[in-house]
């Protein structure tokens, strides 16, 4: 992520904030820790377990008034207990995600109009696996109204606990079981800011415009928009089927596989072919213009524009097909069928959704797109196990960035980042790597303590070393989820060197 605001530093830690790509942020710097305790989500209501309202699931949803739902929205109140099962045992995020199953494919059929801020409806069909026997099992939602939910073609009973609907099953499954969740819903997002985002009033989906929407999710608003497992450890595949009014595109993850003139609105398909963690998932819908579509060895390079970004996102791009290069060169291949950029009305934040960056139209610049680039590697196709591990996102994708920008002077790089990495030695008021502040989770210390860590392990292990461990990383974890025990144990492996005392030196001080 990168917010386009900088931090107040020195000319040299200057240097290495020029983009803080994907969702850079203003936290502080240090001094001030906020309270780590999670703030409580009031935004569902208590619901005894009920049947879900009956409708006709595959009828088309049109947006306009209801969206076609006539289940009452969710208003707070009192709320049921959380069962344990409704969250995936991530220590620095507890309310996230949910255990007992693995999703295979999520299936977006949504109607979305900018003229009509925050509202959302549309169908959400979740395959998925069983991986224990369950009797009921938790989506990750926050708000609208439930006008049917369907396990496997059969109604199901639900009720709301905190940032959660949890299904009760008419038949228990056992491990190994696959089922279809079929959830047809609607109304206006909810609106509350995350705690670990202090920086934006919420997450989720953006209605800057009559002209333009997005989705902005990291870390954990895609449950402000669609139902989900939101958290990086269940991975699956995803299909968009977006209606726009006519005149709009909308554009998502993956490749366009149709255009289904509707009359007065546009169905757009989009399916991305890898697995995908639920908060990289988006959708942008504007007046969208194609401004790049070539297959560059084997990768699909396809970006969209709006009218005022055009022409400077087509200057931008001419170095992209280089700048993958350079990437591959370094850690291996890129690892999705397609990559590009969606430009959007945002004030000063971008974000690496997996194989199409959203991109604020203030921040149409190298050094953020390069940035966003190497988050396919760092980020997206090894992503965090658990949320408090966000140097290894951030670091790595502000480490690559400033590489690229020093290709042609390496000393100039060496000498910039050694005077960093002494600067940060010196600096004892930095909060520990392994123990951010939740609202300080996108701060200085994950993009640039974390960039420094790197360079000063390059310079421990050596060159070879160094990247013989990252593309081993790469190739182990690729896909899934990885720990910091995990990079550690992989560039012992990579150096044969014991770097326990290195990495509690940096992680832990």
């Amino acid at each position: 992520m990168t917010r386009a605001t900088r931090f107040n530093l020195s000319l040299i830690t200057l240097l290495l904030l020029t983009s803080l790509a994907c969702q850079t942020v203003l936290a502080p710097l240090a001094g001030g820790r906020a309270d780590d305790s999670p703030t409580p989500e009031t935004n569902s209501p208590t619901t005894s377990p009920t049947a879900a309202t009956s409708a006709e699931e595959d009828a088309p949803v049109e947006a306009g008034e209801n969206c076609g739902v006539t289940a009452e929205p969710v208003e707070d109140g009192e709320l049921e207990a959380n069962p344990a099962h409704t969250s995936i045992g991530d220590p620095y995020a507890p309310e996230l995600g949910n255990q007992g199953y693995d999703v295979q494919r999520y299936t977006l059929a949504l109607s979305l109009d900018p003229a009509r801020p925050r509202q959302v409806c549309g169908t959400v069909t979740i395959e998925a696996t069983a991986t224990e026997a369950i009797e009921e099992f938790g989506l990750d939602f926050i708000g609208f109204g439930i006008q049917s939910l369907t396990v496997n073609g059969v109604e199901a009973e639900t009720y709301r606990t905190p940032g959660k609907v949890v299904i009760l099953l008419d038949a228990p499954l056992a491990a190994g079981d696959d089922f279809e969740v079929k959830i047809h819903y609607g109304g206006l997002t909810e609106q509350v800011q995350s705690r670990f985002a202090p920086f934006e009033d919420s997450l989720g989906l953006f209605f800057p415009s009559e002209q333009n929407l997005y989705a902005l999710s990291e870390p954990d608003g895609s449950r402000y928009w669609f139902p989900c497992n939101d958290h990086p450890r269940d991975k699956a595949l995803f299909r968009f089927e977006i209606t726009t009014p006519g005149g709009l595109m909308a554009v998502a993850n993956g490749l366009l596989k149709d255009e289904i003139d509707n009359g007065d609105t546009t169905t757009w398909v989009w399916e991305h072919a890898d697995p995908m963690a639920p908060y990289l998932a988006t959708v942008a819908v504007g007046d969208y213009a194609e401004v790049q579509n070539e297959v560059v060895n084997g990768v699909a390079l396809r970006s969209y524009a709006l009218p005022s970004a055009a022409s400077t996102l087509e200057i931008e791009l001419e170095r992209t097909a280089e700048a993958i290069g350079w990437m591959e060169e370094m850690v291996g291949s890129y690892p999705f069928e397609a990559y590009g950029y969606v430009t959007v009305e945002s004030f000063g934040v971008t974000l690496e959704n997996q194989s199409m960056v959203v991109l604020s139209i203030y921040m149409i610049n190298e050094a953020v797109m390069v940035h966003e680039l190497a988050h396919m590697w760092f980020g997206d196709h090894v992503s965090l196990d658990t949320w408090g591990d966000m140097w290894r996102n951030e670091g790595f994708a502000t480490y690559f960035e400033y590489l690229w920008g020093y290709r042609d002077d390496p000393s100039g790089f060496d000498a910039e980042m050694d005077a960093l990495v002494n600067s940060i030695d010196r600096n004892t008021a930095l909060e520990p790597l392994t123990d951010l502040t939740p609202a300080n989770l996108f701060g200085y210390e994950s993009y640039v303590k974390g960039a420094a860590l790197l360079h000063a392990l390059r310079g421990e292990v050596g060159d070879t070393a160094f990247f013989k461990g990252l593309r081993l990383y790469l190739e182990r974890f690729g896909g899934g989820t990885a720990t910091n025990a995990d990079f550690i144990a992989v560039m012992e492996e990579a150096s044969g060197s014991d770097l326990e005392a290195f990495f509690d030196l940096w992680l832990n001080k």
